[in-house]
């Protein structure tokens, strides 16, 4: 009776975890898009302006095509919202169908983790919750570390080799020092290089010499959905200036 109580116990647990990380997520990029709208549907010209806002030129530009700074803001943010939407549902069918296979509640979890990592402005937000700013910084810290946990384990849910795992702890440490890196006028960038060839090498071992045949097709699924959004990203950021 204990063993069945304790199990029970562990799977509220797990589902309670994976539903804190996923709000956590959720509630950072949701800021995001409000303090955004607000930067870039008005004109902006200078430094300290949205890296997606207009300025005076470029708005009289898309007014003169019978568009709104507005209607820019919300095409821009949009396309982000359809997508996290997509990813949700594709994580809350994962979650149902699977559940409680803890592979399953990992990659789930990462179908959130991912895009809203990829497309929420931390730096936004922490800019207007400065109080916030080490918590939601860590947030991203986390969210780097595991996307980069997920290439390394999917399709299997192994970590093999072993030693793949110092891989996103080392990026955790990179990031945490990020401002020791560069006051030596080295570019945070620069430090994610070597990482990233790890993470290749890892990749293609892992394929080559571990992975059987099923495993080997999902992994393509995963490049292939990765060249999409390499692909989509530029169409997606350049539509309006290229009219």
């Amino acid at each position: 009776m204990n063993g069945l109580t304790a199990g029970v116990d562990r799977k509220w647990l797990q589902v309670g975890l994976w539903l804190a990380v996923a709000l956590a997520f959720l509630a950072v990029y949701a800021l995001d898009l409000r303090l955004s709208y607000d930067l870039i549907s008005r004109p902006c010209d200078g430094a300290d302006c949205h890296y997606q806002a207009l300025g005076s030129a470029e708005a009289q530009a898309l007014a003169e095509l019978g568009l709104s700074v507005q209607a820019y803001a919300v095409y821009m943010l949009g396309i982000t919202v359809v997508s996290v939407l997509v990813f949700c549902g594709l994580a809350l069918v994962m979650t149902w169908r699977l559940y409680p296979r803890m592979d399953a509640l990992l990659f789930s979890a990462m179908l959130i983790i991912i895009p809203t990592t990829t497309i929420t402005s931390f730096d936004v937000v922490t800019m207007a919750y400065p109080a916030w700013a080490a918590p939601i910084r860590l947030l991203f810290i986390l969210g780097l570390a595991a996307t980069v946990y997920f290439f390394l384990v999917f399709p299997n849910g192994r970590l093999a080799p072993r030693a793949s795992l110092a891989i996103p702890l080392l990026l955790i440490v990179t990031n945490l020092t990020q401002e020791s890196i560069e006051s030596l006028d080295i570019s945070i960038w620069f430090a994610y290089i070597p990482l990233f060839f790890a993470i290749l090498g890892v990749v293609v071992y892992r394929y080559r010499r571990l992975f059987n045949r099923s495993e080997r097709q999902q992994a393509r699924w995963v490049v292939f959905g990765c060249a999409v959004f390499l692909a989509g990203v530029p169409a997606w950021a350049y539509t309006f200036d290229l009219a």
